[in-house]
């Protein structure tokens, strides 16, 4: 129990510095965790103080006890697994009770498409160009809803979720991202855009996509996929070097 503690303060100590620095959204939990570890270390400090810089013999360890009266402790100790199972289960259904349900599409418009052709004529400034340049699909849906992105040429990025209506049809909900400062609760509170496109896949593997003022042309972006189908190797490989 003591080294347990000891690597578990360790351990929490670096988790809880990482996030502080690098300014993590987990700080509280690796601080109760820390402190939890440092609670049930405390009982042996005095004998990891002698075994580091005392000497002569180390007295045995203090045996916790978490009810010192013996009659309310023999029922605690039928109970108290019949507990820990219960709030094993409540804790169980809780979690599995606050996602929703999951579901894989893998066909168009899934994955990451650059676009080829567009009927819309370019702004006068690339800084006040708002047409799409890429656009990213996600596969995994949570309640039918699932991720997309939306880079637009002016370098802005819209984020937000699509829904599949029917056979070639979609209907996305962006947001652009959050500014500096700005709070989740606020980010949320802005009325998302809601975009309806109709989608056709091409023999030649791209995507043709209409809809409120779309015309586009969008081909497969290799740079976004290769992290999905690249695979693994321990050898050199010709597409080397690639971050994973």
């Amino acid at each position: 129990m003591p080294l347990d503690a000891l690597i578990a303060a360790a351990d929490m100590s670096l988790v809880l510095v990482l996030n502080l620095g690098y300014d993590v959204p987990v700080k509280q939990i690796a601080l109760a965790l820390l402190i939890m570890s440092v609670l049930v270390l405390i009982p042996w400090m005095p004998r990891l103080a002698r075994t580091f810089i005392g000497r002569g013999e180390i007295p045995r360890g203090p045996l916790p006890t978490l009810v010192p009266w013996r009659p309310l402790a023999r029922v605690l100790d039928v109970l108290g697994p019949i507990a820990a199972l219960v709030l094993v289960g409540l804790v169980g259904w809780g979690v599995s009770s606050m996602y929703p349900e999951r579901t894989t599409d893998e066909s168009a418009p899934a994955g990451v498409w650059e676009v080829q052709e567009d009927a819309a004529e370019p702004a006068a400034q690339l800084s006040e160009d708002t047409r799409w340049s890429a656009l990213s699909f996600g596969e995994v849906a949570y309640d039918g809803a699932a991720a997309v992105q939306i880079r637009q040429a002016d370098g802005e990025l819209l984020t937000g979720r699509y829904e599949r209506l029917g056979e070639g049809t979609v209907e996305l909900s962006l947001r652009p991202l959050r500014a500096p400062g700005q709070t989740l609760a606020e980010h949320t509170e802005i009325e998302p855009t809601t975009i309806t496109l109709q989608i056709d896949e091409q023999v030649d593997g791209t995507l043709r996509v209409s809809g409120e003022g779309q015309e586009l042309v969008l081909a497969p972006d290799d740079s976004g996929s290769v992290y999905y189908d690249r695979g693994f190797s321990w050898g050199v490989r010709a597409d080397d070097p690639c971050n994973r």
